[in-house]
């Protein structure tokens, strides 16, 4: 035993004098280095690659890096999503990193092991800080999209409406980028992957004050503030809406079909959700939002092209 014991330490001091004075030598030469070649990248700019490139940078960096007052992938602060998913974003980018049961829980390395994978649950926020449940996936029937049609899935994904007509709010943004196709063969995925009996809460709709103009209870009524803000900051700056839409009637146009107006808008169709008679109103509400604005007399160019 005492002989075993001798042995065990004089291994250990072996171990230590050699990382000892491989710990010197570092620190004496320096880490080795070796001289790094000069490379004369040149990329062809086709233009399919630029369509193509558009495409996977507004499906995969607009949401974080897109500055809402300056229409640009400048960047802003992130104070709309959690810690944890910096961490997911940089393993996964498809839809199971937000709609499994946490960032924590999801696996990097093999998505499909990930905690309740695609059976929602996860917390996000909207851009107020309100808690948001992703939503089930999965194709249970009772509590996930396993009654849902292709087309009605490619409606929501695309156009940012479930099939009882109601909108799809924050974090959730509309893929207008994808296909029908490209939708379809999610929709096709996930209908191989097993059912969670997993009933995500939907996020109850906000209201406003009961003194509140008729216009801000409409903006409150179909959840504009998740996306919007409620100061009208968000995915895009509202406040800035008199530069681009001088005449009511055009702002009211391009609430009912931004698409029309600016190909590649993220924002859904309200043509057939919102009342007619309340476009009026809603519009004097942005109008107002406007004219509370701050930088409103600063010459910053932001974008209602998100």
């Amino acid at each position: 035993m005492k002989k075993l014991l001798k042995l065990l330490v004089a291994g250990v001091l072996v171990v230590s004098v050699l990382a000892g004075g491989a710990a010197l030598y570092i620190n004496e030469t320096g880490i080795p280095h070796c001289t790094v070649e000069k490379v004369d990248l040149q990329i062809a700019l086709t233009p399919e690659r630029l369509v193509r490139g558009r495409k996977i940078a507004s499906v995969l960096c607009a949401s974080c890096h897109l500055d809402p007052t300056t229409g640009k992938l400048t960047g802003h602060r992130m104070a709309d999503s959690p810690p944890q998913f910096g961490v997911a974003f940089l393993h996964l980018t498809g839809c199971c990193a937000c709609h499994s049961a946490d960032f924590s829980t999801n696996d990097d390395l093999d998505p499909e092991q990930s905690k309740g994978f695609f059976g929602g649950g996860n917390t996000m926020t909207d851009f107020n800080g309100r808690s948001i449940k992703t939503a089930n996936l999965t194709p249970d029937r009772e509590t996930g999209i396993g009654n849902w049609t292709e087309d009605q899935f490619i409606r929501a994904v695309k156009g940012g409406f479930r099939p009882d007509k109601s909108p799809i709010v924050y974090p959730m943004q509309a893929y207008i980028e994808l296909t029908d196709d490209e939708v379809g063969a999610i929709y096709a995925y996930l209908k191989t992957i097993a059912p969670i009996s997993n009933r995500v809460a939907r996020t109850s709709v906000l209201t406003a004050s009961g003194s509140a103009t008729q216009g801000k209870k409409i903006y409150y009524e179909y959840s504009c503030q998740s996306c919007h803000g409620e100061s009208g900051l968000g995915l895009c700056d509202l406040r800035q809406n008199r530069k681009h839409y001088p005449a009511d009637d055009a702002l009211g146009t391009f609430i009912r079909n931004p698409s029309a107006a600016h190909p590649g808008s993220k924002m859904p169709a309200w043509e057939g959700a919102i009342e007619p008679s309340e476009y009026a109103p809603l519009v004097q509400y942005l109008r107002e939002l406007a004219d509370h604005d701050p930088d409103d007399k600063q010459s910053r160019k932001a974008s209602l092209d998100v």
